[in-house]
């Protein structure tokens, strides 16, 4: 926000919002950047093969116990990871090949606009 802000030749003295900044300068949410380049990355793994060790990586469950405090937050604990892989799971198996048989380009194309494929039951 601060390269921003020296963009536009405001202080933090000036008052203005963020959001009226990132109007002016065309600049979308952070949090939004990161949430699209994610769920690329999730089409991009859930289409690999069983064999592509990122895959065998995200389900692999370790036995034993954590250090004490907070958890560390994990890839799969991501609620918009959970919520698409979820809605990818409800779907039948017809209805999962022609999802993850979309090309890359597509895939990100619906990541980027937060589009996702809906199932009807």
């Amino acid at each position: 926000m601060r390269m921003l802000r020296w963009m536009c030749g405001l202080t933090r003295k000036d008052r203005v919002r963020n959001e009226k900044i990132r109007e002016t300068v065309k600049v979308g949410p952070l949090g939004k950047k990161i949430q699209e380049s994610r769920m690329r990355w999730f089409g991009h793994v859930e289409r690999r093969d069983e064999s592509y060790i990122g895959k065998q990586v995200e389900k692999l469950v370790i036995e034993g116990k954590r250090k004490r405090g907070r958890p560390k937050m994990r890839w799969r604990d991501k609620k918009d990871l959970r919520e698409e892989r979820h809605r990818l799971e409800l779907c039948g198996d017809a209805e999962l090949k022609k999802i993850m048989s979309t090309p890359s380009r597509i895939w990100k194309r619906c990541s980027e606009r937060r589009v996702f494929f809906t199932v009807n039951k």
